[in-house]
């Protein structure tokens, strides 16, 4: 018990030091994104790469304490793990839009080499100097006919920005998420070699095609027949939901 005890004390030391420093390192990633000289993108990068590999200790000297804890102290534990995540995957997301804001005025600033290929093709790498109407991520939980929404969204605002890395792409994606489709991925710690596993186990259990035809199928099949013909507005309610 005393044993028990010790490694208890010696893991909320070791958290202690562990937020204090990632308390440090986000005052000053936000420090230098509210500088009015513009800070180097390397620099940034560097920041994130920094709180990426804290944020990887902080949450498995956390597991290590939520397993020994008693029942009575782990809320109080759980509640300040998940402000502290937060706090990151904030930080985070400010210190990438960021990144993209710098990507952004340096293609205005350096006009593209003329294209090579048809005029038609783009690459989907280069950011527009266009502004795009925000892109609202749904929040999806289990219901199968909602899945191609959600993940097209997904796909489009988070999955398929190159210079996102999979550690970010995955606590993105867990915010996304709840109910059965976010205790699908919940086996997984986050990590860069788990984020394709995590996002391929999801497709599996919700976006296979045999199992989404078969959805819409029998929601077709719940559909009441319509009694009579001049029934416009029953037809129309019919013809939507084909």
């Amino acid at each position: 018990m005393m044993e028990n005890a010790e490694q208890i004390e010696l893991l909320k030391k070791k958290l202690t030091t562990l937020r204090s420093s990632v308390t440090k390192l986000i005052n000053k990633i936000e420090a230098e994104l509210k500088k009015t000289e513009v800070t180097e993108e390397n620099d940034i990068e560097l920041y994130i790469e920094t709180l990426n590999d804290k944020f990887e200790s902080l949450k498995l000297t956390d597991s290590n304490l939520e397993k020994i804890l008693s029942l009575k102290d782990i809320d109080k534990e759980l509640e300040s793990a998940e402000e502290y995540r937060e706090k990151i995957v904030t930080c985070r997301f400010k210190a990438i839009k960021y990144i993209r804001s710098l990507n952004q005025n340096k293609n205005i600033r350096e006009p593209s080499n003329p294209p090579t290929h048809s005029t038609h093709e783009y690459n989907m790498n280069q950011t527009p100097n266009v502004k795009l109407p925000k892109i609202t991520i749904p929040k999806f939980s289990e219901i199968i006919n909602e899945w191609l929404t959600f993940w097209n969204s997904y796909e489009t605002s988070i999955h398929s920005i190159k210079f996102l890395d999979d550690i970010s792409k995955f606590n993105y994606l867990k915010v996304h998420l709840s109910g059965t489709a976010l205790e699908t991925i919940e086996g997984f710690s986050i990590s860069s070699g788990n984020y394709a596993k995590a996002v391929t186990l999801l497709e599996h259990r919700f976006g296979r095609k045999e199992t989404l035809v078969n959805t819409h199928t029998n929601q077709l099949l719940k559909i009441p027949p319509l009694k009579h013909s001049n029934e416009v507005k029953s037809f129309r309610q019919l013809f939507d939901k084909i």
